[in-house]
């Protein structure tokens, strides 16, 4: 039975205290702009048009929107424990193993010794979503596709140090946004 590795992003997160602290702010901005929302439409119905009303309008549906991403952002948080997709993705090594977990939860335990190809993949999701990924395949035709993250940069680190990585092909897919996929390292059969 493998044994589980502390995550430090999740005991820094612990130490801190419950993101729901952090969203008293957010929520106090939402009522407002509701509120002035609410008070501008009153006034425009009263008066009728006028830019100053316009202006006001627009700022308060710009800070209602706001308010809203940091309440989605506050209950990702607190239900994921990071409010971006690729922090929910964490990577550690226990006796030898490769551990990944999503969200918390064990995902894959791979052998890195298994290990037969490394690519770097660019999609179009970016810059509102992840959009550079480490596809990694293995000797049994599994692979694993991981988003490039903070969480992952152990990984990382032990990818960048595989014997022959083309360092070329990581640093053109981390500075371009056209979708595309770029074999990083492949494992040389050993009776070739």
């Amino acid at each position: 039975m493998l044994k589980m590795e502390k995550n430090p992003a999740i005991d820094a997160q612990a130490e801190e205290g419950s993101p729901w602290k952090k969203a008293f702010s957010t929520a106090f901005f939402f009522l407002t702009s509701l509120g002035v929302l609410y008070f501008s439409w009153h006034e425009f119905l009263r008066q009728g048009f006028s830019w100053g009303l316009v202006v006001q309008v627009a700022f308060s549906l710009a800070v209602l929107s706001g308010s809203l991403m940091g309440i989605r952002n506050r209950w990702y948080e607190f239900r994921f424990g990071s409010s971006w997709p690729e922090d929910w993705w964490f990577f550690s090594r226990s006796q030898g193993q490769w551990i990944f977990r999503y969200k918390n939860k064990e995902k894959a335990v791979r052998d890195p010794k298994s290990l037969r190809k490394v690519s770097i993949e660019n999609t179009a999701a970016g810059p509102f979503g992840a959009d550079l990924f480490w596809k990694l395949e293995f000797d049994s035709d599994e692979s694993l596709s991981l988003p490039v993250g903070k969480n992952l940069k152990p990984l990382q680190e032990e990818l960048l140090r595989l014997p022959n990585f083309q360092l070329e092909n990581f640093i053109e897919s981390s500075l371009t946004a056209e979708p595309a996929q770029r074999v990083c390292w492949e494992r040389q059969d050993r009776f070739s």
